[in-house]
């Protein structure tokens, strides 16, 4: 497959050419020859007789020139896969090669028709990886391509392939082709289509001639989208075959014209690329002649670039992509920043975008300085000046002056300058007006580029203004090819889930994954001992991310280790901005996500810099705000570097008190309303509570409090409990140390003794009866102390109880509550709400214990007493009511229950919303009155619309929502129409949530299991064996649990026998044993003889079956 020279002809020597131009053609016709149409292509008429432009008219316009034709059989080319295609775009290289022996770097231009253009495209690409062909790839000045499709023109509507099918069904392909086929999936083109040919387009000058008459390749497909300083959209009035041929008729000659004049245009180009001279304007003192050109420094650009490539770079290709397309392809601007949090890869990413304009941008000279410091920014315009042989004029008021005006002269060509680490604005723009910042010294004109990386957003805006671009951690792809790029052994890599965990661990943060690599490769670690020091003791996390390592890629003077990078930014905002440093130090103590602006600390005459505060930490990186919203987030790893700058700067405690008592301040009560309010300090409040461990300071013990109230108002109640348990032992210990302040007199010593004892007993000896009297005394004495603190710890007393109760911790709940209302009887009057309330949870722990006339007594009281003090809507007085009503139902006085249950229902449904727990409890007890009542209809309805409701605001394993779920496959079973099925789905349901969530002998699993055995029974296909199993074991815990006259127990045993009685095997032996037992029991208790004859009559037909 030969270039075959046209231009100059045989035996004409070429001595003088100084431009090469190859013509490439397209797809083969069926019925045409290789040859043929190489030459057909551009020829006309076809034949050996045709004019062919390339050798008649082309070389007036490029006089200086070799012309050559490409041979070569398309169909082979394009009627394969990707693999032949990139092999045939290496045969196109080769011949290249071959002919340019000895003249490789003489400029090459391509003349390209309809889909040779793609062929071409890819070996440029294939020469870019490849040093025997890269030669070709960098002599190639300029391209015309004729009517060649670039993409589909309208991605909405057409891809690539099917544009170069149309092509190749003009050339007389038809379906079932190998061709046809192939072209229309259009991969064989994937990547010129995407990133490696746009990575080349800044180093060609491009012509694109479109068809008008072309019917085949729309002309928006013929386009590449550049500037047009770098690429001309041309119209031809000719259609897609002869928009490369020209007769002699008026409208050829007429393109004829338009495509001599656009070839000679990137003719002279080419010319002009024979690689000139670096043009320097050396600076000379006063009365020194001027320097002669031969006295020039060296010839072409100059490369300062301080870093050595980095081979171990992966990803980033999207925003290298911008950058070459803001800098070097669309030009959209001059001036660009780079801003990221430090260690994110920005000196890197630029280090990688250097490299490449020193490869392919051939015409620009680098140039890199870092501005860490003014002594860092010297050094490296020093060396500049040293490389660009630029002599100092004496009379610049500073020497990089000289540096600055030369590389604002023409001479200098054209240049990209990379200011690095330009992080700190007094070294930037210098201090308060001063002038004395490095940016005075950095050069603007209309043909250099200047690219900064900064952590400080503020440094950016006032560099570039707008044009400022963000990087952020790696994605997971790219994260992982670094780490496996950067190990010793890359088998380490091969567990993918343990490999995403460490990257989880580590942010994605390229510092953070270099520095762990270091760790893992000089340590020969694998990664799962890595990450068990990861998670390991706060020390062994901070030895670990301030350990320092080397790193090639990274200046000598830099700190590596990941922590520390982040300290010196901190330290440069505590010295300018002591508000942002404060928001810091809180921000080490609690939660690094989900952080709402108004938790920050800020005092009444800083509100008005709160927003300069945070928009300073957010210009860092150190903190990003979500979407519009008031609520930021923090890396992890940056959170580890707060705490470990905290430590050093010697102030952890301090911080930690400050942090405490500030959250104390700003923590919401348990009001409902601002329920949105704690859900969103909570696990920040929980997190500073866990990190101040060991802090002894009342503060610390209110907001467990605090939290412990929301806890349990968002029915959280294990958490609840543990919060209010710690709240109570901190109230206990101050107390103690008070009256051991206060008690100076030794007549009071065997009260001391007392108190001392309480406290040391603490809440676990409270809920033992035997110690009862200790709380009383202990409370008693303390409170003659400090009284407030004693009524606050009575409170969270009363509240512990309270959620005992709430997660069915029924005795200790009633141990608890019968203390405590012990103690307000003696200290409040018997309206006194305190009081009251604390009557109202005894009696409703006492309902849940199955003493109901306990209960009752209480609550009938607590309800007199509320209906002569409280409103009728009062919730106090309604929840109260919701008690009395509840102890009625499981008193069997369904009547009173019921009317009570639909005056409740009937005021919440005025005062309270529809999704509110405690109006839902209400409706839910109205039901089951309503079931207890046999209006079932009623019950389920009811019970329908709260299962619906719960589902949505109460999570899966919430004790209300099963309970209520329970209810409804009740009204199920019961029901006229026995919706037995839907009551079995529910009850497994709740039988399998309450397995996991209570005990094995609380009352409510035993319930539901007896029901779900129950509804076993009753089902169609009556599940007997699946009954027994359950009722085997609900009888074997209430044996352990209840007396044996309880009713709920001999219920169980009756159901039992009745399912022995039922099963396929006949157990009826077991049956009447326990039977009889049941028979006995129940003539003992005087029962009814309905009740009673159920039994006797099931005994009775068991004997009749033995």
């Amino acid at each position: 497959m030969p270039l075959r020279q046209l231009f100059p002809g045989q035996g004409v020597p070429d001595d003088g050419a100084k431009v090469d131009i190859i013509a490439v053609h397209g797809l083969n016709p069926r019925i045409k020859s290789d040859s043929d149409h190489a030459w057909d292509t551009w020829r006309t008429p076809a034949g050996p007789d045709g004019r062919l432009w390339l050798r008649h008219d082309l070389p007036e316009c490029a006089p200086e020139s070799r012309i050559f034709l490409y041979e070569y059989n398309a169909t082979a080319v394009y009627g394969k896969d990707r693999d032949t295609f990139i092999g045939k775009a290496n045969e196109l290289l080769e011949a290249i090669r071959v002919e340019r022996d000895g003249v490789e770097s003489r400029p090459i231009i391509f003349l390209c028709h309809s889909m040779g253009g793609l062929l071409v495209k890819q070996a440029l690409i294939n020469a870019h990886g490849d040093a025997k062909h890269t030669p070709t790839k960098l002599a190639t000045s300029g391209i015309a391509f004729f009517a060649t499709p670039h993409n589909g023109g309208d991605p909405k509507l057409v891809s690539l392939g099917g544009v170069v099918a149309k092509v190749a069904r003009a050339a007389g392909f038809q379906k079932g082709d190998d061709v046809l086929e192939t072209l229309k999936k259009g991969s064989i083109f994937s990547d010129i289509m995407q990133e490696q040919w746009r990575h080349q387009l800044p180093n060609y000058d491009i012509i694109s001639f479109w068809g008008s008459l072309d019917n085949i390749v729309p002309k928006e497909s013929t386009q590449l989208g550049l500037p047009s300083d770098r690429e001309n959209v041309v119209k031809l009035n000719a259609d897609h075959r002869k928009v490369c041929k020209f007769g002699s008729s008026q409208t050829d000659q007429d393109n004829l014209k338009l495509v001599r004049k656009n070839i000679n245009d990137i003719y002279k180009k080419a010319l002009n690329k024979n690689l000139r001279p670096l043009q320097v304007d050396t600076y000379r003192p006063v009365n020194q002649p001027i320097i002669s050109d031969n006295e020039l420094p060296s010839k072409g650009p100059c490369h300062y670039i301080p870093l050595p490539r980095n081979t171990q770079f992966t990803g980033r290709d999207a925003i290298l992509d911008k950058l070459k397309s803001k800098l070097f392809i669309q030009r959209e601007c001059q001036k660009l920043a780079i801003v990221g949090l430090g260690g994110i890869g920005k000196t890197q990413v630029v280090l990688q975008l250097a490299y490449w304009v020193k490869e392919t941008q051939r015409d620009y000279s680098v140039f890199w300085v870092q501005a860490l410091s003014h002594g860092s920014f010297d050094q490296d315009y020093t060396e500049i000046t040293r490389r660009l042989g630029i002599q100092i004029n004496p009379n610049d008021a500073n020497p990089k002056d000289s540096v600055r005006r030369f590389l604002e002269s023409e001479r200098a060509g054209k240049w990209l300058l990379i200011v690095d680490n330009a992080d700190d604005i007094e070294v930037v723009f210098g201090k308060d007006g001063d002038q004395n910042g490095v940016h005075k010294f950095l050069p603007e004109n209309d043909r250099g580029l200047v690219l900064y990386t900064t952590r400080s957003r503020q440094v950016a805006v006032w560099a570039v203004k707008n044009e400022v671009i963000d990087l952020k951690q790696l994605d997971h792809d790219e994260a992982a090819a670094l780490l496996k790029k950067a190990v010793i052994q890359p088998s380490m890599c091969a567990d993918k889930e343990r490999v995403t965990r460490l990257l989880e661990e580590l942010c994605y943060i390229p510092l953070a994954i270099t520095h762990a690599v270091a760790y893992l490769n000089q340590n020969q670690l694998p990664i799962r001992k890595y990450l068990d020091l990861l998670r390991g003791t706060e020390e062994d996390l901070v030895r670990i991310m301030t350990r320092e390592f080397h790193d090639i890629n990274r200046y000598d003077d830099s700190q590596n280790a990941i922590a520390t990078t982040w300290i010196v930014s901190f330290e440069k905002i505590a010295k300018s901005d002591p508000l942002a440093a404060r928001l810091l130090s809180f921000i080490s103590c609690i939660e690094p996500k989900a952080i709402p602006q108004p938790l920050l600390p800020v005092t009444d005459e800083l509100k008005g810099d709160i927003e300069s505060a945070i928009g300073r930490l957010c210009g860092y990186s150190f903190l990003t705000r979500r979407g519009e919203s008031d609520i930021f987030d923090m890396h992890a790893l940056v959170h580890l570097g707060t705490r470990i700058w905290v430590r050093k700067r010697g102030k952890p405690r301090e911080t930690m008190t400050d942090a405490v008592r500030h959250l104390k301040a700003v923590f919401p009560s348990d009001d409902k309303d601002n329920r949105g309010l704690w859900r969103e300090y909570l696990p920040h409040a929980l997190r500073a509570l866990e990190n101040s461990k060991g802090y002894h300071m009342q503060e610390r013990y209110d907001l467990f409090n605090s939290v412990g109230l929301c806890l349990d108002a968002d029915r959280r109640f294990k958490e609840a409990i543990q919060a209010l348990e710690e709240a109570q032992k901190g109230f206990w210990s101050i107390l103690g140390n008070d009256f051991k302040q206060s008690n100076q007199s030794g007549g009071r010593t065997k009260a001391t003794r007392l108190f001392k004892r309480a406290v040391r007993v603490r809440w676990k000896a409270l809920a033992r009866r035997k110690d009862h009297d200790l709380l009383e005394s202990g409370y008693n004495l303390a409170s003659a102390g400090n009284n407030e603190l004693a009524q606050k710890l009575i409170s969270t007393l009363h509240r512990i109880s309270s959620a005992y109760l709430d997660n069915r911790q029924i005795k200790k709940a009633i141990a608890l509550s019968e203390r405590v209302v012990a103690i307000r009887r003696q200290i409040f009057a018997e309206e006194d709400q305190e009081r009251l309330a604390s009557e109202h949870e005894l009696a409703r722990a006492y309902l849940d214990d199955g003493q109901f006339k306990k209960a009752i007594l209480i609550i009938e009281h607590v309800v007199a007493i509320e209906r002569k003090t409280l409103a009728e809507e009062d919730h106090g007085r309604i929840t109260s009511e919701h008690v009395l009503a509840r102890a009625f139902l499981n008193d069997k006085q369904v009547e009173k229950a019921t009317a009570l249950l639909e005056h409740v229902v009937a005021i919440e449904k005025k005062t309270l919303a529809e999704e509110d727990y405690r109006r839902l409890a209400s409706e839910h007890m109205l039901a089951c009155a309503f079931l207890n009542d046999k209006q079932v209809e009623k019950a389920t309805a009811l019970l329908e619309h709260v299962v619906a409701i719960e589902k949505k605001t109460l999570a899966e394993e919430d004790y209300g929502r099963l309970t209520s779920e329970h209810e409804l496959a009740r009204a199920y079973l019961e029901g006229e129409n026995r919706q037995v099925q839907k009551a079995i789905s529910i009850l497994e349901h709740v039988v399998a949530i309450e397995k996991k969530t209570l005990a094995e002998e609380d009352d409510s699993r035993l319930t539901s299991e007896h029901m779900l055995a129950r509804a076993y029974l009753e089902c169609e296909n009556r599940q007997v064996q699946k009954a027994i199993s359950i009722l085997e074991h609900v009888v074997a815990i209430e044996k352990k649990t209840l007396a044996e006259e309880d009713d709920s127990r001999l219920v169980s045993e009756h159901m039992l026998a009745r399912a022995y009685l039922e099963c396929e095997n006949k157990q009826v032996q077991k049956a009447i044993s326990i039977l009889e037992h049941v028979v006995a029991v129940e003539k003992r208790l005087d029962m009814s003889d309905e009740d009673r004859l159920v039994s006797q009559d099931l005994l009775t037909e068991a004997y009749g079956m033995r």
